[in-house]
């Protein structure tokens, strides 16, 4: 199913870049204690 369609059909992505979920990935694995700072 490509991007278009989804969005063609009211899906609506959280992140709209790599570095938004890169961010989220860093910021839970400090929360959990996984990364350090």
């Amino acid at each position: 199913m490509s991007y278009q369609k989804l969005v063609g059909e009211g899906f609506i992505f959280k992140h709209e870049s790599l570095g938004e979920i890169f961010d989220d990935v860093v910021e839970y694995g400090s929360t959990t204690g996984i990364l350090r700072d």
